[in-house]
């Protein structure tokens, strides 16, 4: 069986076997990512308060972790794009659709999370910081979004002194009306179903109904998972044997992520020690730099940030310039440092009295 294993992944022809072990394999890719990409035409939007569990979502998945897209975000603006705004269930049902695809060499396993299976977890949950969940506001605001492998808690997005009456909500749809039984297991929250209670740790027959979200028909429903005060911990698992429930919104999705440019771009980034510079044949396309934003760097041109946190750039010119600048914490350290330095350097000076 482990040989079978070995060789589904072989066959994909994107891992090279390093070591084969009896209960442990070792792979490698074949082919490294490059340090630039270069896409063909403005990037796509995603709007968001927080991005962050956004971010980390994206790296679990190999058609988003180097994904073509722009975030705007509190955090940092999207700089000078011309990119659409995505539409966030289409980038949810993307996210969910791949999650439940066969199975696949690199999204960090080698398990098939078949939608036809029996018991299965719909484990896709929106996690509302401080306030009620609301599915439109997080829609339109705040896209904090996590699909888990098993047990669904807040800890998992922030610590437990933070999340203090904060609520969470899972949108569950079936793909034809009808009554679909629904487990839901886990402790310290009070699930609400529209106004009704459902019992924690048992099973509910709930009805899917048709109606209209967003320009979008179809039967489905959102749960609210309610912090009970005093409760230290907070997880859940939502579970069905029914093979039309899955996690997400109704109507599939028409995003497709970006595909690299084909041009001869020739894309190379230099790096120095307070500087990348970026030497490419392909000036007014988007490039997406492999480098943490952090908003510390500038150039020539507006930075936006990518996946993985990266920046996002259009030269204007076949050489681009990006330099490491200074924000204020950057200064308070340096004259804190050079004023200890300053003192070590009296204390030594100083004359000995004995």
């Amino acid at each position: 069986q482990n040989q079978e294993i070995i060789n589904e992944i072989l066959n994909t022809n994107k891992m090279e076997l390093l070591y084969k072990g009896r209960f442990l394999s070792l792979f490698k890719l074949k082919e490294t990512a490059p340090l630039v990409t270069v896409y063909d035409s403005p990037l796509p939007v995603i709007k968001t308060k927080r991005p962050h569990s956004l971010l980390l979502n994206m790296g679990r998945f190999d058609a988003l972790r180097h994904a073509g897209v722009i975030f705007d975000s509190d955090w940092v603006k999207a700089s000078d794009s011309d990119g659409k705004i995505l539409d966030p269930i289409d980038l949810l049902n993307f996210m969910t659709k791949e999650w439940y695809a066969d199975k696949r060499a690199k999204d960090l396993g080698w398990d098939s999370r078949d939608s036809k299976l029996p018991n299965r977890y719909l484990n896709g949950f929106f996690f509302a910081w401080k306030r009620n969940f609301d599915i439109d506001y997080a829609l339109d605001h705040d896209l904090t979004y996590l699909l888990s492998e098993r047990s669904y808690s807040p800890e998992l997005l922030v610590s437990n002194m933070q999340k203090e009456g904060s609520e969470s909500g899972a949108v569950l749809t079936r793909y034809s009306s009808g009554i679909a039984p629904i487990s839901i297991s886990g402790r310290g929250y009070k699930v609400l179903l529209e106004d009704k209670e459902l019992p924690l740790n048992a099973t509910s027959d709930i009805e899917f109904k048709e109606k209209d979200f967003r320009g979008r028909k179809g039967t489905f429903v959102v749960l609210r998972f309610v912090p009970i005060p005093g409760e230290k911990y907070q997880d859940v698992d939502i579970v069905t044997s029914d093979a039309e429930v899955f996690p997400g919104f109704p109507g599939g999705s028409t995003f497709h992520p970006m595909q690299p440019s084909m041009a001869a771009c020739d894309a190379q980034l230099r790096r120095e020690f307070n500087k990348l510079i970026l030497d490419t044949k392909c000036p007014n396309k988007p490039h997406l730099i492999k480098y943490s934003y952090y908003p510390k760097w500038r150039a020539d041109v507006p930075i936006s940030m990518g996946p993985n946190g990266f920046m996002v750039l259009t030269p204007k010119t076949e050489r681009t310039e990006i330099l490491h600048r200074w924000r204020n914490i950057d200064i308070v350290a340096c004259i804190i440092t050079c004023v200890g330095l300053l003192m070590v350097f009296v204390l030594i000076l100083k004359p000995r009295v004995y």
